[in-house]
């Protein structure tokens, strides 16, 4: 454990600071100009960032966040904020140039505050979100917030490139939006998707990626797309509505098969029927079956189902990925009707047998 003293590095963009935990991770406002990178998962369910007013944003109108931070594939889960009178809010707060913020997702969020509010970004002038992902419960008790930013604005540098949200985002006023809720003078939105919920009580400049986009000055939202049916949304400034199947669908993301990181090989995006498009470092969870003697069991509804006796590597994993269990616990300790637990009806026979996501 590092503690907020890092795990290795100076800040300096060819060797940046390590982080590997939530001290770490709140210690980059001490240093807002510099390079950071993450080396594990970060939770942030830990006192003092999971109670009160929960987690501080980084970054503000002055001094603002102008680094980088390279999530490097790692994912953050967890963020709370209850700052329901406080404006510029998210995991950061302001973020100017040249700040890039890259390669993250941020799961399982619970954040609230006035304006501008965001999964990722409170306000961003200047610096571009590239490859990240958010869901969770997002919420303005004014107006302006989106999945990704809340307010995506000023230069042509302001740019939110290849990102999704799955967050149900909720405003009390107008300006609401599935990545942002405005994106105006000359911002831009690439490549991004909105498979969430947007609740408001003012309908007005809400959409399913950007609530408002200013194009007459110049703000482009290209090749983004969200999902009508699971949004409740129709309309957008800017950005192409799609059904469910279509957004399962990998030729509906124009040109997305050709995104690269900037080792220039990486996929930025996983594309596969029948599902939402994933980020690069996004992997499946594990699944679990029993097996005795060489015959595997489902487990799924906390029953033992036996499926057979699989000959070869594609029939097993044909049976992981259609009876495989997620939640292993759940599925063993949960007790049924009658208040039995599947796990006290198994014998030491019975193996645990796990697929590893790929």
């Amino acid at each position: 454990m590092a503690n907020g003293s890092f795990a290795g590095g100076d800040g300096t963009t060819s060797n940046p600071y390590l982080i590997e935990d939530a001290l770490d991770l709140n210690a980059i406002r001490n240093g807002l100009g510099k390079s950071y990178k993450l080396i594990k998962d970060i939770d942030l369910n830990i006192s003092p960032y999971n109670n009160g007013e929960g987690w501080t944003p980084i970054g503000s109108a002055n001094p603002s966040f102008t680094g980088v931070f390279d999530g490097n594939g790692h994912i953050i889960s967890n963020l709370f904020i209850n700052k329901p009178t406080i404006e510029i809010v998210g995991l950061f707060g302001y973020v100017r140039p040249p700040a890039i913020i890259k390669n993250v997702g941020i799961v399982n969020i619970n954040v609230t505050g006035s304006r501008y509010v965001g999964g990722i970004v409170g306000y961003n002038t200047g610096g571009t979100i590239a490859n990240c992902h958010s869901n969770g419960n997002i919420s303005a008790t004014s107006y302006n917030v989106g999945g990704i930013i809340g307010y995506n604005t000023a230069s042509a540098n302001s740019i939110i490139s290849n990102c999704y949200s799955t967050c149900n985002v909720a405003s009390v006023g107008s300006y609401a939006g599935g990545i942002a809720a405005n994106n105006d003078y000359r911002a831009i939105i690439r490549n991004c998707y909105f498979a969430g919920t947007i609740t408001f009580e003012q309908n007005m400049y809400i959409g399913g990626i950007a609530g408002r986009n200013t194009d007459t000055d110049g703000s482009i939202v290209s090749n983004s797309y969200w999902d009508k049916e699971a949004s409740g949304i129709s309309t957008s400034a800017g950005g192409t509505g799609l059904t469910t199947v279509q957004m399962k669908t990998p030729s509906s993301f124009v040109d997305w098969d050709t995104q690269v990181l900037d080792n220039g090989v990486t996929k930025v995006w996983k594309l596969k029927e029948g599902e939402y498009p994933k980020l690069w470092f996004e992997k499946p969870p594990n699944k679990y079956l029993i097996m005795r003697d060489n015959q595997y069991y489902s487990i799924q509804n906390n029953i033992l189902t036996l499926l057979g006796t699989p000959t070869d590597d594609t029939q097993k994993e044909e049976l992981f990925n259609n009876y495989g269990v997620e939640d292993l616990k759940e599925a063993l300790l949960t007790p049924d009707a009658n208040g039995n637990k599947l796990i006290d009806s198994l014998n030491d026979q019975f193996e645990i047998r796990m697929m590893k996501a790929k």
